[in-house]
């Protein structure tokens, strides 16, 4: 069965990678050890090594793309072993018609009832991202909101003058 490279956790805080290069290419082999791909997170940037020594195959992210830790970057073929694609179902795709959302954005849409149908995404491939949610919630918080200085909101709040008809 081929094993995972899956994106390393290498701070406490850390919720995803970036991968920056591959080291090595789809299809070649590796050693167990070896440093196959680079990968930065918010304070470092680190090399990641083969989890077993094979032949690689199967990359599902490129050089820019920011994926979730313990999300399978990669598989690498054991001797003898013939590639029919990753096992099991793919973790990164989605049902059809169902956004692509990382695991912050997508708890976060749900603790605050939000569709992420109606989010656009700016990560890769269209990804739905923390930020993205969250200036999502930040924009429907505003809408409705008057821009008004404080002293005209309260000379308007006296005078009983609905701002929204200014």
């Amino acid at each position: 069965m081929p094993v995972p490279v899956i994106m390393p956790k290498f701070e406490m805080a850390q919720e995803s990678g970036k991968v920056l290069r591959w080291l090595k290419q789809e299809g070649e082999a590796v050693t167990k050890g070896e440093a196959i791909l680079e990968v930065e997170t918010d304070k470092v940037a680190m090399e990641v090594e083969a989890p077993a020594s094979g032949t690689l195959v199967g990359i599902r992210a490129g050089p820019g793309e920011v994926v979730p830790i313990g999300q399978p970057i990669a598989y690498i073929l054991l001797p003898g072993e013939v590639w029919e694609g990753a096992p099991g179902a793919s973790p990164a795709a989605s049902p059809a018609g169902a956004p692509r959302a990382t695991p912050v954005a997508e708890r976060i849409a749900q603790a605050h009832g939000v569709d992420l149908s109606a989010v656009p995404g700016t990560g890769p491939g269209g990804r739905v991202t923390k930020a993205d949610v969250e200036a999502f919630l930040a924009q429907r918080a505003a809408e409705g909101k008057v821009k008004a200085a404080p002293a005209a909101r309260r000379l308007a709040r006296e005078l009983g003058v609905d701002l929204q008809q200014v």
